[in-house]
């Protein structure tokens, strides 16, 4: 029997997350619907009724230009590249910053692949492979 893997999000990280759904949602005339866990990828958008694409909002605590590629998990990258393809739409990755919010179209994007991740929560299932995206592709919501 696999056992479950621990989940690190936090409410207010769910809370941030919202806000920044929130926040885009209303300037951009968008209505996100949070999917399950299990879909891996977190939001699907919706514009005028329509499927507008698929979502993904991350928070990073520090400034944008502070490293020269933002690390997600490749798994994630996949997960949200395949739903997209599947459903006809693009893929959006939301970075909120220190320094502000941003975006980028993931069908894009220069990448790069390596392995990677955190290792201060001593879980060697936080170190996997990862795709690295320059933070220089990203364009600023303002």
């Amino acid at each position: 029997m696999t056992q479950e893997r621990k989940l690190y999000e936090s409410s207010s990280d769910l809370e941030e997350e919202k806000q920044v759904a929130a926040t885009l949602a209303k300037n951009r005339d968008l209505v996100f619907r949070k999917l399950k866990h299990a879909y891996k990828i977190d939001w699907v958008v919706f514009k005028d009724g329509k499927l507008n694409s698929v979502a993904e909002i991350k928070r990073r605590r520090v400034n944008r230009l502070q490293y020269d590629t933002l690390m997600l998990s490749l798994d994630k990258w996949m997960s949200g590249k395949a739903m997209a393809l599947e459903m006809n739409v693009p893929f959006i990755l939301f970075i909120k910053w220190n320094d502000g919010l941003f975006w980028h179209k993931a069908e894009t994007c220069p990448v790069t692949y390596g392995f990677g991740g955190r290792n201060d929560r001593n879980d060697p299932q936080d170190m996997e492979p990862m795709v690295f995206i320059p933070v220089t592709e990203f364009k600023e919501i303002k």
